[in-house]
């Protein structure tokens, strides 16, 4: 606050005038002065103006408040009986609370109180006609209370880590530690996956028209007449598929209901290929709670390619999705103690492990915590890297560590998978086309080996249609690559497919 200028008489000022702060005679002056004195009285004027703002301000009080008010309260106790009250009654309080002192101290020392409540607990025997007494040890302070499910998953990785240590198996045991070592954004976790359901669903809806497919294969050089032959694969397997399924389900199997889905899917649905979608779709679901370990993987992955296109069914691949990632670490089962789960032995193909890894890639979408997906991504991962240095380096190995791992590998690990398989001619391998739509679809655009893999694609297109239904899915797949394995990469289209 502005303070006004002292007058040179009374030596008052404008805020002592208007406090009465001093004696009558010298206020009486003071008020004389400003009467005669208009910059006096305008200095008035604005202390009064002041003093008035501020009787409006209000202040809440802080936390510490009551307890500084205890504070001097507690002071002017003190003060005043030290001040105040006769000396007399002092004296006697301080008598009395001596001799209470007194007493309290001789009958604690009689009692021994220390025994029961200091001392630690005493256990007695007798060996021998000899009195032998042990002190034990103070309890230890009680854990931590964990849920349930969280006590499960800390007994599953003590498990995995005790079975690794006996098994030696240097590449698991680096795998569990870069899994657990991960510390990725959690909603970057749920964020890329459905990214992924998301553009699986766009480039989906863009393959209902040709002239999208057709564009996607020129550009890459490969003939626009390739095209035709998917499309009439893929009716074929619809047509045997409906038939099949309403003759008698129990004879189609899981892997042929999974991969002609996928079949249909990639070529696009429409027409009748949407009922049959619809058909394989149902009867999967039937049979997912029967199903364990290869299957359930098998299965899951063509119901989530389905899940993506036509959002069902979402709940069913959530729930079983779950049931696979207990599976891997043996929750609730104590699998480890016993050996390793079914897919990290030696009986699941690598085709499997491939499919793993891009199944658990897009699972923490549909509400599956994406740490523990990250995890068991390692360790498949790196039972693939096992077989490898067990002089397993076989193509399929190979392609599927590209397929379902690839940005989770080194850059230059990658790099030497994508040069090694440069050893084998994808026309050579049939008619094993899992492993050829492996390599396909793991060298995406821009990658190593994308330009030479899409010159053996063209020379792909001439091999004879097998016989099998499986072997038939996954041919029309490889053909139908370059609108079909790369997600995202049809977007561009959209305005083609728009105006078409």
């Amino acid at each position: 606050m502005d303070r006004t200028r002292r007058t040179d008489a009374e030596g008052l000022e404008a805020i002592d005038l208007l406090l009465e702060q001093g004696s009558a005679d010298e206020l009486h002056a003071l008020r004389s002065a400003v009467a005669r004195d208009p910059q006096r009285a305008l200095e008035l004027a604005e202390t009064v103006a002041v003093v008035e703002q501020m009787r409006q301000l209000r202040t809440e009080a802080s936390p510490a408040f009551a307890g500084r008010m205890q504070a001097v309260l507690l002071r002017s106790d003190r003060y005043q009986r030290a001040h105040y009250l006769p000396r007399t009654a002092t004296w006697k309080r301080i008598a009395t609370t001596a001799a209470a002192a007194a007493v309290t101290f001789f009958l604690l020392s009689w009692l021994d109180a220390g025994r029961w409540f200091c001392a630690p607990k005493r256990e007695t025997a007798v060996f021998g006609g000899i009195d032998v007494t042990a002190s034990a040890a103070p309890p230890a302070p009680a854990p931590p209370l964990v849920t349930p499910e969280e006590a499960d998953w800390k007994q599953a990785l003590l498990d995995i880590r005790a079975r690794l240590e006996l098994e030696t198996s240097e590449e698991l045991q680096a795998a569990l530690a870069a899994g657990l070592d991960q510390h990725d954004d959690p909603l970057d976790r749920w964020v890329e996956p459905w990214n992924s359901m998301v553009l699986a669903r766009l480039d989906h809806e863009l393959r209902q028209h040709p002239e999208v497919r057709y564009r996607a294969l020129r550009e890459r050089g490969v003939m626009a007449a390739v095209d035709a032959r998917v499309q009439g694969i893929a009716d074929g397997i619809a047509d045997e598929l409906s038939a099949r399924l309403a003759e008698n389900p129990a004879d189609v199997e899981v892997a042929e209901l999974a991969f002609g889905m996928r079949a249909l899917i990639g070529a696009g649905t429409t027409g009748r290929r949407a009922d049959a979608l619809r058909a394989c779709g149902r009867e999967l679901v039937r049979r997912l709670p029967d199903l364990h370990g290869a299957l359930l993987v098998t299965a899951l992955s063509g119901l989530l390619e389905e899940a993506a296109i036509a959002g069902d069914p979402l709940d069913a691949v959530a729930q079983h999705g779950a049931r696979l990632l207990d599976e891997v670490f043996g929750l609730g089962q104590r699998t480890w103690q016993r050996g390793r789960p079914d897919l990290l032995g030696n009986r699941v193909a690598a085709a499997t492990l491939g499919e793993a890894g891009r199944l658990l890639q897009r699972l923490p979408a549909l509400g599956i915590d994406g740490r523990r997906c990250a995890v068991a991504r390692q360790l498949l991962l790196g039972r693939l890297r096992e077989r490898r240095q067990s002089g397993q380096d076989r193509p399929e190995v190979l392609a599927a560590m590209l397929y379902g791992y690839a940005e989770r590998m080194p850059n230059d690990e990658a790099d030497r998978i994508a040069f090694t398989l440069r050893r084998w001619k994808p026309a050579r391998l049939a008619p094993d086309y899992r492993t050829v739509m492996q390599m396909a679809w793991g060298l995406g655009p821009g990658s190593v080996g994308f330009a030479r893999m899409q010159r053996e694609l063209r020379q792909l297109a001439i091999q004879p249609v097998p016989s099998g239904l499986v072997e038939r899915a996954a041919f029309s797949l490889c053909l139908a690559t370059n609108y079909a394995g790369f997600v995202g990469t049809l977007l561009p289209n959209a305005r083609l497919a728009r105006d078409s």
